[in-house]
């Protein structure tokens, strides 16, 4: 039978113990009642949404260059691509000059 010894490094606790399989020193089998205390005095493992929000926070910290790489590139889409396609609502409007593209009626609702 295999028993499970929890091994930490250092004095404080990290959230990553050591896991080690393997039969007792003596040779002979425990019941694995210190391994099982061990097991339940180790910290909940966190939910996947905080592992999630904790890895996306440490890629921002650690790659926050390229982040500041994108950020022009992305005003340029923004700025000459998407906000010129809203006035493509000209093509169903009766466009009148004094009303402007907004204030124009639609065309073919009459």
């Amino acid at each position: 039978m295999f028993t499970v010894n929890i091994h930490e490094s250092g004095s404080q606790r990290s959230g990553r113990e050591r896991l080690e399989l393997g039969v007792s020193p003596s040779g002979t089998q425990d019941d694995g009642s210190e391994a099982v205390t061990a097991a339940l005095d180790a910290p909940a493992p966190a939910t996947v949404r905080e592992r999630s929000r904790r890895t996306r926070r440490r890629n921002l910290r650690r790659h926050w260059q390229l982040y500041v790489l994108l950020v022009l590139p992305v005003a340029y889409f923004v700025i000459f691509q998407y906000i010129p396609m809203a006035n493509n609502v000209i093509a169903f409007k009766d466009y009148n000059v004094v009303q402007g593209i907004w204030g124009s009626p639609w065309a073919g609702f009459d």
